[in-house]
């Protein structure tokens, strides 16, 4: 999952040119958390915030690649 979330801010920084102020680009360190289930609910939960904030970000805008990753996720 982090390396989803990684693939689709990567993505939308290159086709947007930046990545906008209001979208969480703080990962959460799912290693620091001792329950796998725990750590695996949080990146979940961060992934599925991150996937609603750039389709906000993007719903009018074409970034093909960003959106690919999103449907990867």
């Amino acid at each position: 999952m982090k390396h989803l979330s990684k693939k689709i801010l990567k993505n939308l920084e290159k086709e947007k040119g930046e990545i906008l102020e209001e979208i969480n680009t703080d990962i959460p360190n799912y290693k620091e958390i001792e329950d796998h289930k725990e750590a695996k609910e949080t990146m979940k939960a961060y992934l599925e915030e991150l996937i609603n904030e750039v389709e906000t970000a993007i719903k009018t805008d074409n970034a093909p690649k960003t959106q690919e990753a999103i449907e990867e996720a």
